[in-house]
């Protein structure tokens, strides 16, 4: 598939090479080889700094704040790439864009109406949704999902595909 316009591609790779290059991405450095990302040498970096270049994945295990609520955890991904996350003297509710770009995300995924449930509460399907929100929520230009409908079942699968494809057609506002 060729790369859109607007820089977003679809891709669904599988079996050895996806990991191979999802644990090259996570290592903090490769036994041999480079990674660049447009254009620079990112081998080095660890993974909050290659996040900083436009890199975001999930994970196979959802990997989620299951006491805080569904908009906290969005909230909280969203802050790891706010110059306002060094602010330690405001009060993380008086970050207003913060949570209007949070509640926006939840709302085009479908899980505005849980927003104030705590994760532990949503299905599986839910979840691993909000699992694909957080890693959407640093605005990348690349996002890695490594097996995104793991454990769903069929209806909760054809969901998320279904979810995922919509976005993939539509560029990344903002």
């Amino acid at each position: 598939m060729s790369p859109r316009k607007d820089g977003w591609q679809s891709s669904v790779p599988t079996g050895w090479e996806d990991h191979s290059l999802q644990c090259h991405l996570r290592s903090p450095s490769p036994s041999s080889g480079k990674i660049f990302l447009y254009s620079r040498d990112v081998t080095q970096l660890p993974q909050y700094e290659r996040t900083k270049f436009g890199l975001s994945r999930t994970y196979q295990v959802t990997n989620l704040f299951f006491n805080f609520s569904v908009l906290d955890n969005v909230v909280l991904a969203r802050l790891g790439q706010d110059r306002s996350k060094f602010n330690m003297v405001r009060k993380l509710s008086s970050f207003r864009t913060l949570w209007e770009e949070s509640e926006r995300l939840l709302e085009e995924w479908g899980l505005h109406e849980k927003r104030n449930d705590p994760v532990r509460s949503l299905s599986h399907g839910e979840q691993r949704q909000l699992e694909l929100i957080l890693g959407l929520a640093s605005k990348p230009r690349i996002l890695l999902l490594d097996e995104p409908t793991a454990g769903m079942g069929k209806t909760e699968t054809d969901v998320l595909v279904s979810r995922i494809q919509e976005f993939s057609e539509t560029s990344w506002s903002s």
